[in-house]
């Protein structure tokens, strides 16, 4: 398998969140996600260009995630400024793990704004968070992808529905 997702810096800059805090862990340095090789079918309908997301107040302040084609090559970039909290949260939070559950959380938390700014549907936008996910675990060498993606694709789109603000 080619290596096709990445972030950096490695390894991923983050820590245990404070008690009280939104979630399990926090970022401590912004960090940046690249998916290349993404395929035409998944990203149908997704603008080219870079989405600016700066919603005061909101746990994805100046957020930017861009859509490039470079050679017939599509790309996904997402910078995530300092102090974003996510957790691994259906299962074990093993360190290989975590990476894919920042991006994750990051998009899910932004959906609707994404949505919106895209014209696609949530549930499209929770389906390439969802893709995303496997592409960085499956890079981390990590061994349980395939299953902590499978938990992701059945239950991911339901807790969104159930805890979303909407």
């Amino acid at each position: 398998m080619s290596r096709c997702a990445t972030y950096f810096p490695q390894p991923l800059p983050h820590e245990r969140a404070p008690a009280g805090a939104p979630d399990k862990y926090v970022t401590t340095k912004p960090v940046h996600f690249r998916w290349w090789g993404v395929s035409k079918k998944l990203l149908r309908g997704f603008p080219v260009g870079t989405i600016v997301i700066d919603i005061p107040g909101s746990c994805c302040p100046k957020s930017t995630l861009t859509h490039s084609v470079h050679r017939g090559v599509h790309f996904l970039d997402l910078h995530i400024p300092l102090k974003f909290y996510f957790a691994v949260s259906i299962a074990p939070s093993f360190p290989r793990a975590r990476p894919g559950a920042c991006l994750h959380d990051w998009i899910y938390k932004c959906a609707e704004f994404l949505a919106e700014a895209t014209g696609l549907s949530v549930r499209h936008i929770l389906h390439i968070a969802d893709r995303w996910f496997l592409a960085q675990l499956s890079t981390s060498g990590f061994l349980l992808s395939r299953t902590y993606f499978v938990f992701v694709r059945i239950f991911g789109y339901y807790f969104h529905k159930l805890f979303s603000r909407n």
